[in-house]
Formats: structure tokens, sequence, C-alpha cells
């Protein structure tokens, strides 16, 4: 029989010699007219051969044989008793032949099914590998993972992840346990008359360790199991028991016809026979009252059954009734668990269960899989497949299908949280590296907007700062790195120390480019990768930035520039009208040997300066004119206030979304200057004589009086004394004291030699260096700063009690 079960050509041979034989005979003595009801007869077990099932055709060839039997034993008693055997038996042979027959057609049948079941299979696996994690984004890869599950392998799928994993962070090393409360990513269910529904997700779901999905996420193993109970069906879903009638209303209760009653040891897996298998099964494989799918579905086990321990073993492994004892679940249990639920996720649940109760009334959930998502040794959450609409229960083969790809939809969460965890750390420094609150200062109003690029290339290297400098005088900074990433992060934090370092000595504006672009230089050799160079540390040699570098003075209203490769900036000027200012461009900054030069213009009170990086004429695609033209159409036209502007410039060069992420970084620092008049600023020329010391101390004092500054009397004078007194004595050239009300009281004394003092520690027996350390006891800030005709000594100090 062998053979013939498989089908094999020796069978295939035997069968047609063996009916050719048969129907000889019977046309021989149908034409001699010894049989008349013969040929007639074995066209019942011919058709049902061919079409019927096993059981339906063992049926037919039974009622043909005892037909047969009636007809030539009772009734045809004018034919001889050896024609009427011969008849029995020519009918008992063919009806064999349509038993042998048509087992092997199912067999070839089943052959055939367990083929295509096997390449949908591979063609789930492959839009699988293909579909999930075409983005580095966790919420799109978990949508990614429902779409290609639904409707191809599942009719609801769902995918809850831990909330450290949404938000980059490791995920917890110890499994849980007890109940486990995870947020809902991505959730997706066929429906038969609206198509494809989608649970909606961002709400928070509490699996209890009686569930499925809960004992797959505390043993960190895939299991499957049949549905029997509302409160069953609400657990593999997360929700409360109380509110399953609004997640499972319509869920079969109890065993169905063909398959075992709950709790039998010896209750046969689905797909136990093999789909596809010509052996599997006995006899009654492929009858058509069996429940679809094969012997039934799984039968459920108590809390303490093999079902308990379903979870531990490896899929595949262990005998066929080990694997269909194992496969249940526990209601009891469940319900039980679920019964002393928070009262808080009671409510939860409901909210959720109500807000899905129109989809949720058209399910009929029977069977599931929960594949715990597994990456690197840590669980990230749960992917939970059921089906409803689909009338065969998942199969051992479909368990391995769906831990392959939980398998791999968990790498490719994992290594999207991974890059959302990178991302947030590059965004983090590259925003600790930014200015978090600018310096108050009299010079200027200042608005400042940051706006990162696109997250699919990263973090990129744009700055701004504003600096105080000596004299209430301002400093504005716009930078560019080139590059994204953490590179261009880390370069920009030192270049932007770096400026910071050099305006505090007070260079002009070319001077301290040219400073910086050596700086970038050193940079670039000392971080390249040489001979023993680690990978990734060569990435600094690709380095380049540009900078724009400004400085106003309130008092004088000069303003000082100098670019290095950066886009012109935009002076609006108190009458409306915009233009960019002509600086000479100069190099990027790192190509080193090449000059910059500085421009000098008076600005009109209430000017308005608009430095950007090109990220913000670049942004909207458009050509590099027109964008220069919209930038100035929309600072033309005045705004309420200087953040107003702000967002006003984004929206108009973003293509009116100032939400849009562009392509570049964007940086965008607006000034208003302001001036400090007569009124704020008192100057007076010193000589060169020691009795002009005491002139210099009662002209401050009538000045102080003017302010209304009578309590800042004593420490301006002594400041003023002291440095009054060390350029009479150590320079030369004519010598003016400056003294300017701003937030603060500022003492600057200016002499035509370049020698700058220095701050030491006096010793006991010592007649100089005294003079600085008192002033430096006495001021918050002082210093010096060069000039074309010398120096200027400075220092600056709050007027207690003055109310500035």
């Amino acid at each position: 029989m062998a053979p013939l079960r498989l089908g094999g050509r020796i069978g295939f041979f035997a069968l047609l010699l063996t009916w050719v034989v048969l129907l000889g005979v019977v046309q021989s003595l149908i034409s001699q007219g010894a049989l008349r009801l013969v040929g007639w007869t074995l066209l019942a077990p011919l058709v049902g051969g061919a079409l019927l099932t096993f059981r339906q055709t063992l049926l037919v060839c039974g009622a043909t044989v005892l037909t047969t039997l009636v007809a030539y034993g009772f009734l045809a008693r004018d034919i001889a008793v050896w024609h009427r055997l011969l008849a029995v038996a020519l009918v008992t042979v063919a009806c064999a032949l349509s038993l042998v027959v048509g087992r092997v057609r199912l067999g070839r049948e089943r052959r055939i099914s367990g083929l295509m079941v096997a390449r949908e299979r591979l063609t789930l696996l492959s839009v699988a590998s293909t579909h999930v994690g075409s983005t580095l984004d966790v919420d799109r890869t978990a949508r990614e993972l429902v779409e290609a599950a639904v409707p191809r392998f599942a009719d609801t799928a769902v995918v809850d992840l831990f909330d450290p994993v949404l938000h980059g962070e490791e995920p917890a090393e110890e499994r849980p346990r007890g109940p486990v409360t995870v947020r809902r990513v991505a959730g997706r269910t066929v429906d038969e008359g609206d198509g494809v529904e989608t649970f909606e997700p961002g709400g928070t779901d509490t699996y209890e360790p009686g569930s499925v999905p809960g004992r797959c996420l505390a043993t960190g193993k895939a299991a499957r199991a049949g549905i029997q109970s509302a409160s069953e069906a609400a657990s593999w879903l997360g929700a409360d028991p109380a509110e399953a009638r609004f997640l499972a209303p319509a869920v079969r209760r109890g065993p169905q016809r063909g398959e075992p009653a709950p709790g039998r040891p010896d209750a046969a897996a689905p797909g136990r026979d093999g789909v596809g298998g010509d052996d599997a099964g006995g006899d009654d494989a492929g009858r058509d009252d069996a429940p679809p799918g094969g012997a039934g579905r799984p039968a459920e086990e108590g809390a303490d059954g093999p079902g308990a321990d379903r979870a531990e073993e490896p899929p595949g492994e262990g005998t066929a009734p080990e694997a269909a004892e194992a496969e249940g679940t526990a209601p009891e249990a469940a319900e039980a668990g679920a019964a002393g639920r928070r009262p808080e996720g009671r409510r939860k649940g409901r909210g959720r269960a109500k807000a899905r109760e129109p989809a949720a009334r058209r399910h009929d959930y029977h069977s599931g899989i929960a594949v715990p998502l597994r990456a690197r040794g840590a669980t990230l959450g749960v992917a939970v497949f059921l089906r409803s609409h689909r009338p065969e229960p998942f199969d051992a083969d479909d368990l391995l299908l769906a831990e392959e790809i939980g398998a791999r939809a968990a790498v490719c969460v994992d290594n999207a949280r991974r890059y959302t965890h990178e991302h947030h750390t590059s965004l983090t420094l590259q925003r600790s590296l930014l200015p978090r609150r600018l310096p108050e200062q009299a010079a200027v109003d200042v608005a400042t907007r940051y706006l990162p690029a696109d997250t699919g290339l990263g973090v990129g290297g744009d700055w701004f700062d504003v600096i105080q400098l000596s004299g209430a005088r301002v400093a504005l900074v716009v930078g560019d790195v080139v590059g994204h990433g953490l590179y261009a992060s880390a370069t920009m934090g030192r270049l932007r120390a770096a400026v910071r370092t050099l305006a505090d000595i007070d260079l002009p504006p070319d001077e301290l480019l040219t400073h910086l672009d050596d700086v970038l230089i050193r940079l670039r050799a000392e971080t390249g990768r040489g001979d023993g160079g680690e990978p990734g540390e060569g990435q600094f040699a690709d380095a380049g930035a540009t900078c724009l570098y400004a400085v106003y003075d309130p008092v004088s209203r000069m303003c000082s520039l100098a670019r290095a490769g950066h886009p012109e900036p935009a002076l609006v000027r108190p009458d409306g009208s915009v233009e960019f200012i002509g600086l000479p461009a100069g190099p990027p900054l790192g190509v080193g040997g090449l000059p910059f030069e500085a421009t000098e213009l008076r600005l009109p009170e209430n000017s308005l300066l608009a430095l950007y990086t090109n990220g913000l004429i670049e942004a909207g695609g458009h050509d590099l004119d027109l964008a220069m033209d919209e930038l100035r159409n929309v600072l033309a036209r005045p705004g309420s206030s200087l953040e107003a502007t702000c967002d006003a410039v984004l929206r108009e060069m973003l293509d009116g979304d100032s939400r849009l992420r562009p392509k570049d970084d964007v940086a965008l620092l607006l000034a208003r200057t302001h001036a400090l008049d007569a009124s704020h600023v008192g100057v007076w020329d010193v000589p060169s004589d020691p009795t002009a010391v005491g002139r210099a101390r009662e002209l401050v004092n009538r000045q102080l009086a003017d302010w209304g500054l009578p309590e800042a009397a004593f420490s301006t004078e002594l400041i003023v004394s002291e440095l009054v007194t060390n350029a009479i004595r150590h320079a030369g050239g004519p010598i003016r004291l400056r003294v300017i009300r701003e937030n603060s009281l500022i003492c600057e004394v200016s002499d035509g030699s370049s020698t700058t003092p220095h701050l030491r520690r006096a010793r006991t027996l010592d007649e100089n260096g005294r003079g600085l350390f008192i002033v430096a006891q006495l001021t918050q800030r002082w210093g010096t700063r060069q000039t074309s005709e010398g120096k200027t000594i400075w220092a600056e100090f709050s007027a207690l009690g003055s109310g500035l």
C-alpha cells in the first residue's frame, strides 16, 4: 500500500491495470446479458473516489455493496448463482479501488495544500523581512509589524512595548513578576464589513500573570492557545476581564463539535495530522464534518496543568502529545488574576474597551499566539496575534513562523531604540552646548531660534551666541559646522568655547576669526586618523565651519563685523528698509593661510540685525536669490515683537509651516540695537600729573550724584584712584577716564601704552602690586583691551542700593 499511498509510478500502473481488467470483465459479462446492473453500480464508487472525501466515499461504497447484495441475492433470482457472486465480487473490488483512489487523491491534495501554505508562510516571512524595519523609528517599526501580519497571518495583531523602550532607554534586564504594564504602540484588525480597522495606540495595558501574554513576558517564551471565554479574550488584549463584553462579545464558549473537551490529556494540537503530509493522520483525515484546521482546537489546561509550563519549553521540542497538552491556557487563572487588578487599571481598561466597542462586537476570537519581542538578551515587549474570521486555528508551524517574525521585528525595534537613544543623546549634547539663557545687557534686545534638521540626518553643528564684552559692548555670533551627527556637535562645542575665550580678551572680529581658524586646523590635526587611530576618529579630519562675528558698541553705535564663508547678515533700518551688509566673504574656517577682513558701520538706534545660517535660506529648496528676496520681504514687515518676527521668518522660509523639519539645521539670531546717550556716559581727559587723581575722584563723585548713586561713591572713588594712578605712573600719552551707567557701573581708563598689566600677589615688603588686587576685590569683572591708540583698563561692578 505504501506505493499507492505515496502515489508513485508503481502504484499508478497497478491501479490502472486493475481498473482495465475490471472494466474488461464487466463489459464482457454485460455483452453476454449475464449482468444488467453492474455497469451502473460501478458509477457511484467511481464518482465518490474522484470527488468526495474519504468518509463520504466509504459511505457510498458501503451503500453500493449493500444494494448489490440485496439486488443479486434476493431480487435477481433468474441469474445464475455464480453470476450473482461474480457481480458482488466485482462491485466490492470496484469500491475498494475507489477507496484507494480517493485516498491517493486526498493525499496529493493535502500535499499541494501544504505546499501552498508553506509558500504563503515564506511569502509572509519575506514580506516581514522587507517591510518591517524600513525606518529607525520605534512606533513606525511596530506599525509595520502589524501591517505585515494582518490580514496575511492573523485577523488581529497588537504590539505592546515597555515605556523605557519608547524613550530609547535600556529595558529592564530582570523579567517582570506579577502584573505587567506596557504601552500599546500599534494595533490592527480585519473586519468583515469595514475592511481593516486600527486599535488606537498610546494607552497603557496590563497583562496579568495568568494570561498567555503575561506568561510570555515573564518567561521570554512564545506560546499559542485556544480562546474559550470572553474573559480570556480580554486577557489576550491586556484589557480588564470585567469589560470583556466590549472586546469579545461573540467569543465561542465551550468546545465545538469535533474538538476535545477541556482538560483531556490526549487532546490533539491543531495541525497534528500535518497539513501537507501524505501519511499523516488516520482514515478520517480530511473529512468534512471535522472542525476546520484538523483535529480541533487545543484544549484548555488548568493553572497547574501542562499548559502552565508551556512557555518554559523551547518551541518545537518534545513529543506531539506533550506539545498538544502544553498549548492550553488557563481561563480560571486569568480570571482569578484579573480579579485583583487595581481600580485605576480597571478604569483605564473600561475606557479603552468602550472606545473599541464598535469594532470588537464583530470579532470572534478562537485562537491566539503571543510572542515576546526579545533582542540582545532583553525583553522589549510582546506581540499578540489573534484569529477570528479565519476558521482554522494556529498550529505549531504558525507558532514557529510567529517566533521568526517576532525575532526579526525585535531586532528592528531594538535598532530603532538604540538610534533613538543616540539621537536623543546627540540632541541633548547639542542643546547643552547652546546658550540656555542669554546675558542681561542694555546694548541690544535679542531673540533666537534653533531648529534641528530632519531626524534622519542627525543633529548638526549650528550655533549662536551672545557674549557680553567690556564697555557695555556685545558680541553676536552665528556659526555652522559642516555635517551632522555627534562629531559635528562636539566640534561646534569646541568652537563655541574657543570663540568665548577669544572674545574675553577683546579681539577685533577679523583677528578673532584668524585665531579661530588656527584652532580648527589644530583640532583637525589632533583628531584626524593616524597610523594607529581608532575607527571613527577620522571624522573630525573633514570638519569645516563657517562663522559670522559682530561687535556692537551702544555708546558709539559702531558695529564691526567679519565673516568666514558665512551668509551675509541682514540689516533692517528704523524706516523699514532692508539690506544685506556686503561683508568680504572670507574663507571658511579650517582652510588656513588667508586673511579675514572686518567692516565697520554706524547703526541708527532701533536697527535690526538678522544673523542666520545657510539652513534658513536653503530650507524651502528655492533658488538662493529667491530665498534672499523672501527673507528681505518678511523682515520688511514689522512685527509686534522680536519673538513674533522670528516665528514669521521661520514660517515664511519653511513654506508656511514653522514646525517643518528642514534638511539642514537652522539658527536664527535677531538683535535690535539700542544707544547709550550722554546721560549714561561720563568722559574726561586726565593730565599726566599725580595731582590729577583727586580731580578725577571729584568728577566721578559729581557724576554719580547726578545719576542718583551716592551709595556707589566710595567704591568708585577707590577704583578710579587705583586705575588713574597706575596710568600716570606706568603709562604715557593722553589719559582718558570714562564712566558708563548700564545695568552696572563701568569705569574705564585709557592710556597710550600697549603694556598689559597683570594681577599678582604682593609680598609683605613689596611697594607695588596691590592696586589691581584691590580693584579685583571690589569689582565683578575687570580686564584690559587693546586699542589703536594703546590700551584700556576697565572694571565693572554693581552699585549696591542704587536700583540698577
